[in-house]
């Protein structure tokens, strides 16, 4: 789950550690291709390695030491993956990476990455064996050993990964990159390749995430999961879950005008429950017909990042309250978020067609990037939906 700082949690990728190693002072560590070589070795040899070219995982994760959700990752090479996360209620958020472009799907927008969500994500790809075999060799560079307690670990530097390995099995138990610190254990035996079932990450010295892979298949990757789905355009009609989320939210009395300030504020109250925003749920507007009853104001809310559950909380307007997962139908429109309400019949044309009603009492929610505020209010798109049972 990404924070305001663009910083992926998706990642996509973020855990909870009780690694507290820090670097030694006994200087690079040897031969550094020696090294590589002979980790590759300690993990099956290049030929059995060679077979996560292509392959699925799928983990049980746990955010921050509260938040469980599922992350399930096919993968057909360095410039061609998908990962998808699953928490209550249903699928939160996807990322598929194609050649030199990033796309991501959260709350059914499908859109472009926002800077630095592809780079952070591959702390959840770059992150076990088999990235030893896609190193050169020859562009490898001794690192500082890293102390784990009593002992030095051995470390070489690819790029910008520092790869850290035991002394004496030679396997590869840190993957660093940036400040974040992967901690490997529990190798498995995988068609011959060792493969470290258990990660715990740490993002700039605290605890982010915990996962344990619960399927390993090489060769597993699913061609239909790496195709990336057409962004929507005015008139795409979505169906499906909305998974629950946290949401800090206030009223508003123009959704346009006040909406930069209100964010401000917002974005501040979550902070000071010790919380991030997340930008994956961009802004969410409930029309001035909230829980049936008539009001002359919207709601504004932003989502709060994935984490221990919060109690409801209300200071001077501002609220903080968990939203249930929910089902959904829904229709994408270009154009100013006043005019909305004219998508309320287009919507009940489309849930009677389908079969559905709309559950009693519900106002229209509408959903959009956060990149909307710096553009023109007339070129928003919107996803304009209405809960449905």
């Amino acid at each position: 789950m990404r924070r305001l700082s663009r910083n992926l949690p998706v990642i996509a990728a973020a855990l909870a550690t009780v690694f507290t190693g820090c670097q030694g002072t006994a200087g690079p560590t040897g031969d550094a291709r020696a090294l590589l070589r002979a980790a590759i070795e300690a993990h099956g040899g290049r030929d059995r390695l060679a077979r996560f070219d292509d392959f699925r995982i799928v983990a049980d994760v746990q955010f921050k030491g509260a938040a469980r959700m599922r992350r399930t990752l096919d993968y057909a090479g360095a410039d061609h993956w998908a990962m998808q996360l699953d928490g209550p209620g249903g699928r939160a958020y996807r990322m598929w990476i194609d050649g030199v472009h990033c796309w991501q799907e959260t709350r059914h927008r499908v859109e472009p990455c926002p800077a630095g969500a592809e780079e952070n994500a591959l702390m959840g790809v770059e992150d076990n064996a088999w990235v030893l075999r896609r190193i050169d060799e020859r562009a490898v560079q001794p690192a500082d050993a890293v102390r784990d307690g009593p002992r030095l670990l051995p470390a070489i530097r690819a790029a910008d990964l520092v790869l850290v390995f035991d002394a004496e099995s030679h396997r590869l138990v840190q993957v660093r990159r940036g400040e974040g610190i992967n901690v490997l254990s529990d190798f498995r035996n995988v068609e011959g390749a060792w493969i470290a079932a258990r990660r715990v990450l740490t993002l700039a010295g605290k605890p982010d995430l915990e996962e344990t892979l619960t399927e390993i298949l090489p060769g597993g990757g699913d061609t239909d999961a790496l195709r990336v789905p057409a962004s929507p355009a005015d008139g795409t009609v979505i169906e499906g879950m909305d998974a629950e989320r946290t949401l800090a939210w206030m009223e508003v009395d123009d959704p346009v005008a006040d909406a930069s300030g209100a964010v401000q504020r917002l974005d501040a109250f979550v902070r000071r429950h010790g919380r991030n925003p997340t930008c994956s749920d961009g802004l969410i507007w409930i029309t001035p017909d909230s829980d049936g009853k008539p009001s002359a104001r919207w709601r504004l809310g932003v989502g709060v990042e994935v984490g221990a559950p919060l109690a409801s909380v209300e200071e001077g307007g501002l609220h903080l309250d968990t939203w249930p997962a929910t089902r959904v139908l829904g229709i994408f429109h270009r154009g100013d978020i006043h005019g909305v309400a004219a998508q309320r019949a287009r919507l009940e044309q489309v849930l009677q067609t389908r079969g559905h009603t709309p559950a009693p009492g519900t106002p229209l929610q509408i959903t959009a990037s956060r990149d909307v505020l710096d553009q023109p209010p007339d070129q928003w798109m919107l996803l304009v939906s209405s809960a449905v049972r």
